[in-house]
């Protein structure tokens, strides 16, 4: 669907105008200031209505008391008024049987997608903006917005991960021939003090034991006078020999002695060693949940790749980054400008599918190539292209002169 008729009276600097625009590109020439702008403004206002009108607040020829646009768009034929006191009245009615329409707004709104959109000032936005546009324009399976916000969350995370990773520096060297714990010194010292109690017991019974032997000499030689001494003193030294049987060999403590000397030495060490042990576990932990998070940096944005490969967009070599919209890989901002101007008349394309007109109001800033790529462009999708470009040179041009049409250029 395109205007194939547009009739205008006392709208912005047009007098009355009724134009039968081309079936693609249409230039609509002449010197600033003659009214090639209104003819623009006069096709949005009348579809678009209110939107329009906070552009073009005054409508009305300046002096005249009430105005009209009237668009003949095959299916259907728009009306829109204009008065003076800045009422007005829009009337939607079937191309063939004339019937009207009761919400005719609501069918204009149906109909476009965004017919204000210029491939030009889509060029002229920021980043943001222009991923904003393309977005609308594609569906994907998933939300672009909040997967860029978890990435972030996600990125801030890690970032504060392998901040903290790398203060603790590098794993250190555990002795694994000390002990897990400390020892205690007091217990030590208690060993220590009963084999000392336990040598001076065997030492005690080893001279009375020589004593006892001592006194069986002496007394051998007084057999018949102590034989009632000797006997019991053979029962001491035989109770005697038990002892000694009984508590066995003395315990050496050098060993005990050398512990006790160097054990603050060695629980120091120790301690060390369980500190190394704690610290390299932080670390290990610590290395696992950047791991972590850079998995799943890795894993959401595998997945707004695969979403961005798998959508359909208005033209091959369209994508995202973090800057906004990319061609063939390369920021939009940094494709060359035919490159630009190519992708921008993709997306307004792509935004107008029911009513196929498109607006370009600074047509002029086009050169021979680029003109002659918004023709072939058209030509090829089947679109209308109304551009407004100053002069009266372009071949098919319609010329507006004071607000009138003066003539097709030949």
């Amino acid at each position: 669907m395109r205007i194939t008729e547009l009739r205008a009276e006392n709208v912005k600097r047009l007098k009355a105008v009724d134009i039968t625009p081309g079936e693609h590109l249409q230039i609509i020439g002449g010197r600033n200031a003659q009214g090639k702008s209104s003819v623009l403004d006069a096709v949005a206002l009348a579809l678009t209505g209110k939107d329009a009108k906070k552009l073009n607040p005054r409508p009305l020829r300046d002096g005249e008391k009430k105005g009209k646009v009237q668009l003949d768009l095959g299916e259907y034929v728009v009306t829109r008024t204009f008065t003076a006191n800045g009422g007005g009245a829009l009337t939607v009615t079937a191309g063939r049987s004339g019937a009207r329409f009761p919400s005719p707004q609501r069918v204009l709104d149906d109909l476009m997608g965004r017919l204000s959109f210029d491939p030009q000032e889509f060029i002229g936005l920021s980043g943001r903006e222009q991923a904003e546009v393309l977005r609308g324009l594609v569906d994907l399976p998933i939300d672009l917005d909040e997967v860029d916000a978890q990435l972030d969350e996600l990125a801030q995370s890690r970032l504060l991960a392998g901040r903290e990773l790398k203060a603790l520096g590098e794993p250190g060297r555990v002795d694994d021939s000390l002990p897990s714990s400390e020892r205690s010194a007091t217990v030590i010292v208690n060993l220590i003090q009963t084999a000392r109690d336990r040598n001076r017991e065997i030492e005690n019974a080893r001279r009375e034991h020589a004593d006892a032997g001592d006194r069986i000499v002496d007394l051998a030689h007084q057999i018949q006078q102590l034989q009632h001494e000797l006997e019991t003193e053979r029962a001491d030294q035989k109770r005697l020999k038990e002892r000694i049987d009984f508590l066995g060999e003395p315990k050496d403590t050098t060993e005990l002695e050398s512990q006790l000397a160097n054990i603050e030495d060695t629980n120091a060490r120790v301690r060390a060693n369980r500190q190394v042990v704690e610290r390299n576990a932080d670390i290990t932990s610590r290395q696992r949940t950047y791991e972590g998070l850079d998995q799943r940096i890795n894993d959401l944005r595998a997945s707004k790749d695969k979403a961005l490969a798998e959508a359909k967009f208005p033209i091959d070599g369209l994508g995202f980054d973090e800057s906004g919209v990319t061609y063939k890989g390369v920021p939009f901002q940094q494709a060359s400008s035919m490159e630009q101007l190519r992708v921008s008349l993709a997306i307004a394309m792509a935004s107008n599918p029911k009513l196929r007109v498109i607006r370009i109001k600074d047509g002029s800033l086009l050169d021979d190539d680029a003109l002659a790529l918004v023709a072939q462009t058209a030509e090829q999708h089947n679109y209308q292209v109304l551009m407004e470009r100053v002069g009266t040179g372009d071949p098919g041009a319609i010329i507006i002169e004071d607000g009138q049409v003066k003539e097709a250029t030949k």
